[in-house]
């Protein structure tokens, strides 16, 4: 049986990829049209929960990002080798508009946009939390400024 601890990883690794590029929605950075959606439903958060393919607020924009979020989750944990049994439940949490940090936002600065937040919380089967926490930032979705893929 795999170590839980593992889990860490998978969480960290999660977290990594939501805030990339290479989270794409419809040819555009999927983080940017969250925040999009959390200003049209008046909220900071966009909340996913992944084994359920679930986002607070809710609404079915976002139904396949929710797939490629399981899709992911599932490679990651594969890669770790670990099983899906460990999983109870597995939290995307994106909040926008969050306080500036300079551990997450400093890179980014320059380029402006507003300080954001991905964590990842993962409940294991016996109850163990594992979180990893990241941040950038962030524009609300614009396709006249973004290229499309």
């Amino acid at each position: 049986m795999t170590s839980r601890k593992l889990l860490k990883g998978v969480a960290y690794n999660l977290a990594q990829w939501c805030l990339s590029r290479n989270n794409d929605y419809h040819g555009y950075w999927a983080v940017g049209q969250l925040y999009e959606f959390s200003k049209e439903n008046e909220a900071n958060k966009v909340v996913v929960n992944v084994l359920k393919e679930t986002v607070v607020p809710s609404g079915n924009k976002f139904r396949e990002l929710c797939e490629n979020h399981l899709d992911l989750l599932n490679k990651i944990s594969s890669g770790y080798g670990v099983e899906s049994e460990l999983l109870k439940e597995v939290i995307v949490e994106y909040a926008f508009e969050v306080p500036y940090a300079p551990e997450f936002h400093y890179f980014g600065s320059a380029l402006g946009g507003e300080p954001s937040m991905c964590r990842v919380l993962i409940t294991s089967n016996n109850g163990n939390k594992y979180c990893a926490e990241i941040g950038c930032n962030v524009w609300t979705h614009n396709p006249k400024r973004e290229s499309s893929r």
